[in-house]
């Protein structure tokens, strides 16, 4: 507040629990939840104060533009939870039980007097951004958790013998290598296709669309994507540390681009990216497929089973959250749902 003067307008963004995918809270809770042994802490009746990471960023931006703001502002939801709503929400959304609740005594002993900091809940309220005229993209809790685990639009399917003759078959790809899967996913976005294309011609924002946990960083890349384009980065995969180089082998402007996998942990990756317009030209529909087969034979389709089909959900989950971060969605996450 020392910055404030006749020229300099101060706003204090005070943070609720920020949710979102590849980090924050849910990161911590989700694999405790995700094996069933999650549960309210002490009573319960604490307070817990939230907000969508997509809303904290477009609170920011309603801030920026908005000269009256000033002073302490509250990135919290309007909807009031107590932890225990909000645990039972969480497991909902995860569709596991929430039956194994964790007593105060026991998180004193865990943390301390760090215990009241989750013992100790704030009933908070978003009133300068409501005065203000802010629109929550993610006004209900359930709407959040629902956008921040959904998979719907995420389909794998094993591929018939009679798909495999309807491979494209303009590039000698698929000569040697036999894709066993296929993954598709639809993204809507709040752009239209000139502003959503050139996103992708960057390679360096392929870092913005993998989650966090894969340490993704590109070891040699030109300055701009274009057909016959070489990008090589390393990824983590679990604990393993692992080289992947992407070559594009059909860059349609404004329309498509294909990426193989040269090198890197698949026998078959053929990515086909797919952008048309919508809603008049205002909106833009992405479509991918891939086109996949995992290594190792039987083993690879048994860990395939029970693994890797459930990280590409996340890892495109993941991908499709962050896009529309970045070019936005043109409703609500209900009402899109919807």
């Amino acid at each position: 507040m020392q910055a404030e003067s006749e020229n300099v307008r101060v706003a204090v963004l005070r943070l609720g629990v920020v949710l979102g995918r590849g980090g924050g809270a849910l990161a911590t809770m989700k694999p405790v939840f995700a094996m069933g042994l999650g549960g309210r802490l002490g009573n319960g009746r604490q307070h817990m104060p939230w907000i969508h990471v997509h809303d904290v960023v477009e609170a920011i931006h309603h801030i920026a533009h908005c000269r009256s703001i000033e002073g302490p502002v509250n990135l919290v939801a309007n909807e009031q939870h107590t932890n225990a709503s909000f645990v039972a929400t969480l497991g909902e959304a995860m569709r596991r039980p929430t039956l194994l609740p964790v007593p105060a005594f026991a998180l004193r002993l865990l943390f301390g007097e760090g215990a009241q900091v989750v013992l100790t809940g704030q009933r908070v309220t978003p009133a300068v951004l409501q005065k203000t005229g802010f629109e929550y993209r993610f006004p209900t809790l359930a709407g959040a958790l629902a956008e921040v685990f959904q998979t719907q639009s995420i389909s794998i399917q094993r591929l018939p013998n009679r798909e495999l003759n309807h491979l494209p078959s303009d590039f000698g790809y698929f000569q040697k290598r036999r894709p066993t899967y296929l993954l598709t996913c639809e993204t809507t976005l709040g752009k239209p296709i000139e502003e959503v294309f050139p996103f992708f011609a960057e390679p360096g924002n392929l870092s913005v669309l993998t989650p966090p946990d894969m340490s993704f960083r590109i070891v040699q890349a030109p300055s701009e994507v274009g057909q016959g384009t070489l990008i090589e980065y390393v990824i983590r995969l679990g604990l393993l540390p692992m080289r992947w180089t992407t070559r594009i082998e059909k860059w349609d402007e404004g329309s498509l681009f294909v990426d193989s996998q040269v090198r890197g942990p698949y026998q078959t990756w053929w990515h086909e990216h797919y952008l048309r317009s919508a809603r008049d030209g205002a909106a833009t529909v992405m479509e991918d497929r891939v086109y996949y087969t995992p290594p190792l034979g039987l083993l690879g389709r048994l860990v395939h089973r029970f693994m890797i089909s459930s990280e590409l959900r996340r890892i495109f989950g993941y991908r499709g959250s962050m896009v529309q971060l970045r070019f936005g969605v043109d409703a609500p996450f209900e009402q899109a749902a919807e």
